[in-house]
């Protein structure tokens, strides 16, 4: 009775560990939308779109299934189908990649032969496939954010304000005016920030919203740079 528990318990686990991958693809495989059986056997609009769903995997390897081709009592699948891109194995309906393809690049364009009839004479094809969580309105934005880095939303009028204030100047004299703009033409208010020396900060007065920089004691002759 224990040497059968134990048995029982192999074979389990084992049924379940061969069942998991296939109950796993099979999750992922949707069967395309075909067209009419007017080719002789059940075809995708030429050129048309597959949706893959959205959880399947975003890039494909050579030797995994794709999609399963559908079949019908009065239309069968075709009798051959070759791709230097796809394979389709035309007992089971398994449609094979032969190519690495990823997604968020772009979408799969698969150009393939095929024959319905049974008489060797091969026609041509292509169909789409692409993925709904990459799709293509989506990639130019990417794109665009690569070639296209973030651009700061302020904007000064210069890179760097230097000036020298001269030993003689009076007090509350303007010393340099600040100007600078908002991508979206927001509106802007000026800050300082003490400089190293702190004994500099309360040197200088700034009105946040024109951008002028004052002092208010007298000072030596030194150079000023913001």
């Amino acid at each position: 009775m224990k040497n059968f528990c134990q048995l029982q318990h192999k074979l389990t686990v084992i049924i379940y560990f061969i069942l998991l991958p296939i109950n796993a693809i099979t999750f992922h495989l949707n069967p395309p939308v075909l067209d009419s059986c007017t080719a002789g056997c059940l075809l995708p609009i030429e050129n048309s779109t597959i949706w893959l769903p959205y959880n399947y995997p975003p890039c494909i390897h050579p030797g995994q299934p794709v999609l399963h081709w559908s079949n019908s009592v009065t239309c069968n699948r075709p009798n051959f189908l070759t791709s230097p891109s796809a394979s389709l194995d035309s007992l089971s309906g398994m449609l094979f990649a032969e190519e690495r393809v990823c997604f968020y690049v772009k979408p799969w364009h698969v150009v393939y032969s095929y024959d319905c009839s049974g008489n060797n004479i091969s026609r041509k094809s292509a169909v789409f496939l692409d993925h709904k969580k990459y799709a293509r309105k989506r990639r130019p934005k990417r794109w665009m954010r690569r070639r296209n880095p973030t651009v700061p939303r302020i904007h000064f009028q210069q890179e760097r304000y230097i000036t020298e204030i001269p030993e003689d100047t009076p007090v509350n004299s303007l010393i340099i005016k600040l100007h600078a703009t908002h991508i979206t033409n927001e509106s802007m208010y000026y800050a300082m920030v003490a400089p190293e020396d702190s004994r500099s900060a309360n040197i200088f007065t700034l009105d946040t919203v024109s951008g002028e920089i004052r002092y208010v004691l007298l000072l030596f002759t030194f150079f000023v740079c913001f």
